[in-house]
Order: C-alpha cells, then sequence, then structure tokens
C-alpha cells in the first residue's frame, strides 16, 4: 500500500497534514493511493459531490475536489502508483492510433482497450473494473456495471480540440479521465477541460469552470443532460513533442428516464440583401467601367478584366476563390482594428441569438452553430464596410466575376422575392427520389402534383440499374426495384450495370406536371448509386437556373442532392460504413450534400447528423440505422430547403481525413500472424465473412465467439502439433463447439461456423 503518499497542498512536506489512520482505511489496489480508501474521506466527497454541506478534515487534508456546479464532478489527483503508471504509459505509446477529425473534434485515439492485450493494460483494465469502479460508486452514489466499461488512449497534439458537447448516450453515467503529462503541463498549454452553464432549456451557455490537466489526475462527472464540456484548444506552440495524453472514457450504469430535447433557432441573420435572378436585358457587367465606389474598397488588381476572367475560371474548376489582399491596404488595416478592438457579449440566459450594439453578441447554444454578430458598430469603418458589401455596385461585381445573372433586390426589374418563376422553390412544394444504401441503389427524380396545399412530395420516379444486370449474373431485383414494383412508382431501369452515364440522358418525366421551358422534376437524389453523375445530367436538374446566395457562394439552386453515409470530408468513397467499422470508430453519421460533377462526395454540405456506432454493430445493423437517419435529414432539407441553403457550407478539403475505397478480396483473407484478436473481430463485423485455412483448405468464417464472451481453459486442447502455441496455433473447444485460433498479440478468436 502506499502509506508514503501524503495528498496535500505542500505534496507531503514535513509540516503537511496527517494521513487518517488505516482503521478506517477500505481495501484498495495496491496501485490506487491509499489516501482515497478512507471511510470518512469517501463521505465527506459524496456530500460535496451532490453539492451538500460538509466540514471534514479527512477530505480538507487532500488536494481532491469535488462540486456539484455546474454539474457533479470530481478530481482525485496522484491517483495510481507512478511507476505502474508509468510502464502503462510506455505500453500505450506503442499501440496505433487513429485520427479523429470531424467538425466537432480533431485529436488521435486508440481502438477501445477492452481488445489490448498488453500485460500492463490488462492489469490497469482489473483495477478499472474492480477497484475503481467500486470507488466511484461511493464517490457518486451512482450504481455502475461491472461488466461494461469503455476505454481508450487519446492524443491531442498542438492545435487540437474537442468542442462541446454532453456526453449523453443511453447508459453512460460516469464520464472520466486519466491525465498522463509531463510535470509541467500548466493552463498556457491550454487542453483544459471547461465546463458550461446551461439555460432553462438545458442548452449550453458559456464556460463558467475551466480545470486545467495534471499528471496523474482522475477527473470524472455525472452524464446528465447538463453535463455540457469540452476540451479546449491544445497550445503547444507547434511543438511535435509535448502533447496532452490521457485515458478516458465512461462507466456504465442504469440508464436515466428519457427526456426531451429543446430545439433552437440555427437560422443564420440577414446580414446581407438576398440575391435574385434578374430577368431584365441589359449590358454585361464587364462592359461598364469600375465606379469610382469600387476603386475606394477594392483593389485595383482585382477590377480588371483578366482579373475577371481569372476568377470564374477559378470558380469553375473549384466552386470556390480565394482572392488575397482584396481590400486596399489602408481600408483593411482600420477595418480590421476597429474589428479587433469590439468586445464580445458575454453569452448569458437563454443563448439564444441576441443583439447589443458595438458589440459581439452572440448566437446559437455553445453545442450548434455558435457565433458573434456584430449588428450595429459606431464605429465608421464598420457601418460603411457593411454599406459596401451590400451595395448594388458589390453586387454588380459579383455579377461580373460569376457570370451569374445576379441583382440587387433594389434594382427595377428584378423578381424581388426571388420566386417569380414558378418554379416551386418559394412555396415549400418539392419531391425527391429515394433510395436505400447498399447493394442496387438508385437515383431519380420527382416533381410537384400542382394545385393548392400539397404534400413535400407530390410525384416519385426512380433509376434503377436495370434488368440486364439481373440476368447476366443471375441476381434478384434491387430492393429499390422490388418497392417501385410493389407500389406502382414509375421507373427507369435501360441502365447496364457496367455502364457509365456519359451518354446517357434524363428521362423525360411520365406524370403531368411539365408543358414549359422548365423540366417538370423539381429535384433528383443520389443515394449509393455506385456510378458518376456526369455533368449534363446534374445541369439537367438545374435548369432553368435559380440563384441563391449563401455561405458556399452562388449556387444554382436544388439540382441533385446526394445522401451519404459519413461525416464528409472523413471517408469519402465507395465503402464509408465498412471503414468506419474497420477502424472502429465510435461516431458516425451521414451527410446531405449537394452533388458536383466531376468528383465523389465534394459538394456543398446541407446538413450532417453524428451517429453513435452501437457497440458491437455490424455492417447491416449500421447500414440500416444510417439509412433512418439519412431519410430523415434528406426530408428535412426538403422540408427546409431556403434555409438550409441559406446555412450551406463549402466541402473543404480535410488533410489527413480517411477515405473510403473499394475493398479489395485480399481484405477478406485472415492473416493470423498480423492481425490481433480485436483486429478480427472488427473485419467480421464489417465484411460479413472472412477466409482462413485450416489444415492445406480455406474456408469461410462465417461466425465467431462474441468478443466480450470469457475465453475457456484452453490449456488441455490440442488440434496442432505446435507447442507453445503460437499466432495461427488452433484448438478445439468441445465445450461451446468452437474452434480456438491464436492471434498476433496472442489473443484468441472463437470460431462457432464455417
Amino acid at each position: 500500500m502506499r502509506s508514503s503518499v501524503t495528498l496535500g497542498p505542500d505534496n507531503g512536506g514535513a509540516d503537511g497534514p496527517a494521513t487518517p489512520p488505516p482503521a478506517k482505511r477500505a481495501k484498495l489496489s495496491s496501485m490506487v493511493n491509499d489516501v482515497y480508501s478512507d471511510e470518512a474521506f469517501r463521505k465527506a466527497f459524496a456530500k460535496r459531490f451532490r453539492g451538500l454541506p460538509e466540514e471534514s478534515a479527512a477530505l480538507d487534508a487532500t488536494s481532491a475536489a469535488a462540486c456539484a456546479e455546474p454539474f457533479c464532478h470530481g478530481r482525485l489527483p496522484d491517483f495510481f502508483d507512478a511507476q505502474f503508471l508509468a510502464r502503462v504509459l510506455r505500453d500505450l505509446e506503442q499501440l496505433t492510433l487513429y485520427p479523429k477529425s470531424n467538425d466537432l473534434y480533431e485529436f488521435h485515439q486508440s481502438a477501445d482497450l477492452k481488445g489490448c492485450k498488453v500485460p500492463s493494460v490488462v492489469e490497469l483494465r482489473a483495477v478499472m473494473y474492480g477497484e475503481v469502479l467500486r470507488l466511484l460508486e461511493s464517490l457518486t452514489g451512482i450504481p455502475l456495471h461491472p461488466d461494461t466499461i469503455d476505454l481508450n488512449f487519446s492524443v491531442y497534439g498542438d492545435a487540437d480540440v474537442l468542442l462541446c458537447h454532453d456526453d449523453e448516450l443511453e447508459g453512460r453515467r460516469v464520464a472520466f479521465i486519466l491525465y498522463l503529462l509531463p510535470g509541467d503541463w500548466s493552463a498556457a498549454d491550454g487542453g483544459a477541460l471547461d465546463l458550461f452553464a446551461v439555460n432553462e432549456r438545458c442548452q449550453p451557455t458559456r464556460v463558467v469552470k475551466s480545470l486545467t490537466p495534471s499528471n496523474n489526475c482522475l477527473t470524472f462527472f455525472e452524464v446528465t443532460e447538463k453535463s455540457f464540456h469540452q476540451v479546449a484548444e491544445v497550445v503547444c506552440g507547434g511543438s511535435s513533442r509535448r502533447k496532452r495524453l490521457s485515458i478516458s472514457g465512461w462507466f456504465h450504469g442504469p440508464p436515466l428516464p428519457p427526456r426531451t430535447r429543446h430545439m433552437f433557432d440555427l437560422a443564420l441573420p440577414p446580414l446581407l440583401p438576398s440575391l435574385v435572378p434578374c430577368d431584365r436585358q441589359e449590358p454585361s457587367p464587364r462592359e461598364r467601367a469600375p465606379s469610382d465606389y469600387l476603386s475606394q474598397w477594392i483593389s485595383p488588381s482585382y477590377l480588371r478584366a483578366e482579373a475577371d476572367c481569372a476568377i470564374n475560371a477559378s470558380l469553375e474548376a473549384d466552386s470556390c476563390a480565394v482572392l488575397k489582399e482584396f481590400l486596399l491596404p489602408d481600408k483593411y488595416a482600420c477595418l480590421r482594428q476597429a474589428l479587433c478592438n469590439t468586445p464580445v457579449v458575454a453569452a448569458e440566459g437563454s443563448g439564444d441569438a441576441v443583439t447589443s450594439d458595438n458589440a459581439f453578441s452572440p448566437c446559437g447554444p455553445a453545442n450548434a452553430r455558435h457565433y458573434e454578430v456584430l449588428t450595429r458598430s459606431d464605429e465608421a469603418i464598420v457601418e460603411e464596410a457593411r454599406a459596401f458589401f451590400s451595395s448594388p455596385e458589390f453586387v454588380g461585381y459579383l455579377r461580373a466575376v460569376t457570370e451569374l445573372d445576379l441583382a440587387h433586390p433594389d434594382d427595377r426589374g428584378c423578381h424581388g422575392d426571388g420566386d417569380g418563376d414558378g418554379d416551386g422553390d418559394g412555396d415549400g412544394d418539392s419531391s425527391s427520389s429515394s433510395s436505400s444504401p447498399g447493394d442496387g441503389g438508385g437515383s431519380g427524380g420527382g416533381s410537384g402534383s400542382g394545385g393548392g396545399a400539397r404534400p413535400l412530395i407530390g410525384r416519385l420516379e426512380v433509376v434503377c440499374k436495370g434488368s440486364t444486370q439481373d440476368k447476366r449474373h443471375k441476381r434478384q431485383p434491387s430492393p429499390v426495384k422490388q418497392y417501385c414494383l410493389a407500389k406502382g412508382i414509375p421507373m427507369y431501369q435501360q441502365l447496364d450495370f457496367h455502364e457509365n452515364l456519359k451518354h446517357w440522358s434524363a428521362p423525360e418525366p411520365r406524370g403531368d406536371g411539365g408543358g414549359g421551358s422548365r423540366p417538370a422534376f423539381d429535384v433528383g437524389v443520389v443515394v449509393s448509386f455506385g456510378l458518376m453523375i456526369p455533368a449534363h445530367v446534374i445541369d439537367y436538374f438545374m435548369e432553368p437556373p435559380r440563384v441563391v446566395f449563401n455561405r458556399a457562394g452562388w449556387q444554382m439552386s436544388r439540382g441533385i442532392l446526394n445522401v451519404h453515409p459519413s461525416l464528409l470530408p472523413v471517408y469519402r468513397g465507395a465503402n464509408p460504413i465498412v471503414h468506419a467499422l474497420l477502424n472502429d470508430d465510435p461516431v458516425t453519421g451521414v451527410t446531405v450534400q449537394q452533388l458536383s460533377a466531376g468528383r465523389f462526395d465534394a459538394g456543398a454540405l446541407l446538413d450532417q447528423v453524428a451517429v453513435e456506432v452501437p457497440r458491437g454493430a455490424d455492417v447491416d445493423e449500421l447500414t440500416q440505422l444510417l439509412a433512418l437517419r439519412g431519410s430523415g435529414a434528406l426530408l428535412a432539407v426538403l422540408a427546409d430547403w431556403e434555409q438550409r441553403w441559406r446555412n450551406s457550407s463549402p466541402q473543404l478539403q480535410a488533410e489527413g481525413a480517411p477515405a473510403a475505397p473499394k475493398l479489395s478480396l485480399e481484405m477478406h483473407q485472415l492473416d493470423w500472424t498480423a492481425l490481433t484478436a480485436h483486429d478480427v473481430h472488427l473485419r467480421k463485423r464489417a465484411l460479413r465473412f472472412l477466409v482462413s485455412q485450416f489444415s492445406q483448405k480455406r474456408f469461410k468464417v462465417l461466425e465467431l465467439v462474441d468478443e466480450d464472451a470469457p475465453l475457456p481453459d484452453l490449456s488441455n486442447l490440442s488440434l496442432d502439433t505446435r507447442t507453445p502455441p503460437v499466432p495461427g496455433s488452433y484448438v478445439f473447444c468441445k465445450a461451446n463447439g468452437a474452434i480456438y485460433v491464436m492471434c498476433a498479440d496472442g489473443g484468441w478468436v472463437g470460431i462457432t461456423r464455417l
């Protein structure tokens, strides 16, 4: 027992407080500081954890802390034996780490440590499942399941971050972080655990407490509807050696009663006027000389005709253009100075959008579309800039460089409401195709049915991979095709499976609704179709052009939408679900994007929904879950089209984001000398079947023993002659009828069906 360690402000100096008598201690593992086994300490800590008044010498004599605000949390410094923790850290640093990157977080993480067979990690896991679990039960008063703990090793480098979230997921009751840091880590290094206050609707408003990480400190909190927190940005000055390391996860227990989550307005404020299409005939903006007003703000190099051509070429190639040093230097310097000197109003109360003159005001709760906006300023340069960017002259400049027929609402002869062409964009009428993810997806278009109050989808028509595929490969029709046949939905199936769409033309709608210059289809939807949609088909759904101004730039309305089962730009490619399972991702999701010509999965983002990967889910189960969430996201986008366009954003290129290429047959092949037991289970969940060789014969591996099932005693069993066993050795267990094979990490995988 570590009775020589005293937790006090002076770290056990000669005059430091004495430790409680051994008679009052409950037995703990020799790896855990025995100060925390004191009964008086535990009782006092539990009361402070719940916000109850408590005077206790046993608690005050330590550096441990507990508090109930803004939600129940606690800290236990010097938690593990230092030598044991150093041994664990040394072994953890040898593990493979996977990048975790999306708009919520950026860091690296190991696979779940429950499958790790490294001796020190096995010992750590045993302590966490035993003594630490019982300790936290007594300190928090929360009953915890002894067989369900999520455990990961995480590494945050320079600029890494985990933004505001609540950790709330069914069964999670206590979240914990054990820090493995340099001894001189300070608040200046960042990586603090920030705790948020919430409003009356349990929406996070602002950080009210920051807990600076310290080495060998166990920090934990109760997971509730109020437990919004974040890992602040790590600031290591660009150092690649200084990192924030931790072991973190959740203890599970009886789930809390379900609650109703309050929704919030994600609308962006109309800071600039809407830009609408213009039908009038007038000289091209290129033919006009630049106005004096433009030259007072824009650098001369961007007011030349050749600059217009270069900008337009960039927009056509990449859907964006970067104009460096766009403003005149003196205007930029004055504007930047004024904005930098403008204060930010602290978020209070509701977390909804608030306004304040001469200050940036927060909009939205801290966990969703949180930003600051300056609605009015007494600084003349700020208001002058606002007037310039909202002016008809600047809109005319945009018209010139984009070659889109934009007009300022104040210009005469334009449709000020943006929906005068009657194409349905302004009145909520839209329709969509649908398809099931997986084998034999679909693509198609739909149209409104006309007249009065109409449903969201008035008519649906579907494009399927055709009957030639079914005959040639003797396959059953796809689920999409079967559904269309059963429901009498118009269907086009002239496509051969191996034929691309280069020379294919979109069909004319079979129902009514045509007859004008515009096609009767309002929107196209593509899901898991497997073929590149060429530009001429996308253009078909964009005619006549109707321009919407949004954060992604000036883009034509609707076109073709795509529902992709990942949080793009993560897992661009053909098999995002499989690769999410292979990488043991705890979270994946679905994206609704605007289809872009010439590139897969690179369009503007209209909606993204994060989805927790259920524990032990296989590819079929996760596909069903994402299909459900994806269909809901698609309908939400169609139902709120104008607002989604206003809030849409371009898809940026994320360096290091994992891709999802097509699968090769080699991925099904099991190399027992290279794969850990956990790797084998991940492949089985992702690929449905595996292939292995036993006794010179190849077999399909169809079913495995559950990864969490206890391992039977295999010491007296044998099939092959290799003693001692090596990776690839296998034995037969008569008790459960399974063949157990040794893996590269010394773990065993049970096979119940070949």
